[in-house]
């Protein structure tokens, strides 16, 4: 793998609303063409997709000499702010003003704008007002209104209502009826049409697209790249950080527009503005006022935030949030950012962080990136949990959604944490890794996967091959996905599963265990079924319910097994 030549630096930057997370790169020799800021797409899906391929483009564009500055919009991401309210677009706008500013002060003298989807947008208006040598337009939402259609189909596939208020359901977010009327204003072809610098617009061509395609196609300095319309199925795919043809195409535009100009320049965090950490106030009087602060943990240096209560010099309970899939750590529609900072107003530090290969942490040596759940996560989480002090996991509580409970999961079987949450999880480890004759990875104890046999027998018989499975599993002792937890909480550890109905059914028993269910256990085991819940838990209601019954798990029971010292210090008497 490919390690760029880079320096990175990562924190907060004040906006006229609030504080802004931003990410810079730039070349190891501090010498650079321009500095490229980078406008993410606004929601889960497309947020997430555009901040996966910003991180390639901007290795890409080190690899060419040049800085680039990822941000997360106010409310977004890392961001601090509240995702509603009447002047949230204003919010975003300001948020890309306030980029430009610290891309200027570290010296340069070129500033491009990259935007994608609905970021494109915001980017397009951006450069009307600041100076900009070139404006980038990635797969291009045409309007707000189409934008908001997308939403609101995207969100009825995974079984959400829309309100009756004038605000609208999207995945994991509602749209206040403020901002849906603020976003229903927006139209790209405007904004292009009174601009006058260089353009590069990389989109499919749509009718919806024809009047920016013919605007951007009359101007010399402007290029027009046609890419494949794949809107229907309207995952943002377009943006896949593995599409190296337009990651390459896009960085080869922006230093043809500046061949020849190479100047010294400084991180922001030297000239003064990014922070390393920003406090985030709670608001009450009963609950403590929050720090966040990036962190590199363990010898790898695994990309992380913590959160943790201002006031606070000794937590005595650390939360570790694992997310879905290839998901940052802000998990999906910022699940983790939220509950993070709440729990520590709560008195609770709190760990959000990549796993190796994934978002902003480098893949370990011979690792893939971008893998889903792979067997290296185990060894981050116990690398993650000597780097927070607790090697044994004592005092942790791992948290994880999907492929992230699968790793707390492993968590509670390779330490002896306090408690695991495991949502929308089960015992069974990606099926590839036993391709190749290679068979499981030791290091994976909780797996409970069918054995290479029956794996080979599933390629062309996968239900038959399950069937089986699952009745050799029940009368073998141990090889039930239920036995993993039943395991963990026999152990001592506190086990909360939440699970919609599809993932309830694959927890099953054996007869073995369902024979010995009085025997006493240390540990206690929580399994709550979710009605109605989607895997991901983007639908608004359901994720409010899973938090509920987080909290009262977090409050009802990891905190009153803790000694009464370490009662004290969650509560707030520090």
């Amino acid at each position: 793998m490919r390690e760029p030549a880079v320096r990175t630096t990562s924190g907060w930057t004040r906006t006229a609303y609030g504080e802004m997370f931003a990410w810079w790169f730039a070349p190891e020799s501090m010498r650079s063409r321009a500095t490229v800021v980078m406008c993410p797409a606004v929601g889960s899906d497309e947020g997430s997709e555009s901040r996966k391929a910003y991180r390639h483009l901007a290795e890409a564009l080190t690899d060419r000499g040049i800085a680039s500055l990822r941000i997360d919009y106010p409310g977004t991401g890392d961001s601090v702010g509240p995702w509603s309210g009447p002047d949230r677009v204003d919010a975003w706008r300001s948020g890309i003003r306030s980029a430009h500013r610290v891309a200027q002060s570290t010296g340069t003298s070129r500033v491009f704008l990259v935007g994608t989807r609905l970021g494109a947008i915001l980017a397009a208006e951006a450069a009307l007002e600041l100076p900009s040598a070139g404006l980038v337009l990635w797969d291009p939402c045409p309007t707000g209104r189409m934008f908001l259609r997308q939403q609101m189909l995207l969100a009825a596939a995974y079984g959400a209502n829309q309100p009756e208020d004038g605000s609208v359901a999207g995945l994991a977010y509602t749209y206040s009826e403020d901002v849906t009327s603020a976003i229903r204003e927006l139209a790209l072809s405007t904004v292009v049409d009174a601009s006058r610098q260089p353009v590069l617009l990389a989109s499919p061509r749509t009718k919806s697209m024809g009047q920016t395609i013919d605007a951007v196609e009359s101007r010399p300095s402007s290029r027009f790249l046609e890419i494949p319309d794949e809107s229907a199925d309207m995952a943002a795919s377009l943006l896949s950080p593995l599409n190296e043809t337009q990651i390459g195409f896009v960085a080869d535009w922006i230093l043809d527009r500046c061949e020849g100009l190479e100047m010294d320049i400084q991180p922001p965090h030297v000239v003064g503005e990014l922070s390393g950490s920003v406090i985030i106030p709670s608001g009450s009087a009963t609950h403590h006022d929050v720090t966040e602060r990036t962190h590199l943990l363990g010898p790898h240096r695994l990309f992380g935030v913590i959160a943790e209560p201002e006031d606070c010099l000794s937590p005595a309970l650390t939360a570790v949030f694992l997310s879905a899939g290839t998901l940052e750590h802000c998990g999906p529609g910022r699940l983790w950012t939220d509950l993070s900072r709440s729990w520590a107003a709560l008195g609770v530090r709190c760990v959000r962080f990549d796993i190796s290969g994934v978002g902003d942490s480098e893949a370990r040596p011979g690792q893939q990136r971008g893998v889903a759940r792979p067997p290296e996560a185990i060894d981050d989480m116990i690398d993650v949990a000597s780097a927070l002090g607790a090697p044994d996991g004592r005092n942790l509580v791992f948290v994880g959604l999907s492929s992230g409970a699968y790793h707390a999961l492993e968590g509670g079987l390779h330490l002896r944490p306090e408690a695991i949450i495991v949502i929308n999880g089960n015992a069974v480890a990606d099926q590839q890794e036993g391709e190749g004759g290679r068979g499981r990875d030791p290091r994976r104890l909780a797996d409970r996967s069918m054995p290479a046999l029956l794996r080979r027998l599933a390629t062309h018989h996968n239900r038959t091959a399950r069937r089986i499975w699952r009745v050799l599993s029940a009368v073998v002792p141990g090889a039930t996905p239920r036995s993993v937890i039943n395991g963990i909480a026999g152990r001592g550890t506190k086990v909360l599963c939440l699970c919609c109905q599809a993932e309830m059914d694959k927890w099953y028993d054996s007869v073995w265990s369902r024979a010995r269910r009085t025997r006493h256990r240390p540990g206690t085991l929580n399994m709550e079924l979710l009605p109605g819940a989607d895997h991901s838990l983007y639908t608004t209601e359901v994720r409010g319910a899973a938090i509920e019954v987080m909290n009262a798990f977090l409050l009802g029971e990891v905190l009153p097994a803790l000694d009464r010292g370490a009662q004290d210090r969650v509560k707030g008497r520090c």
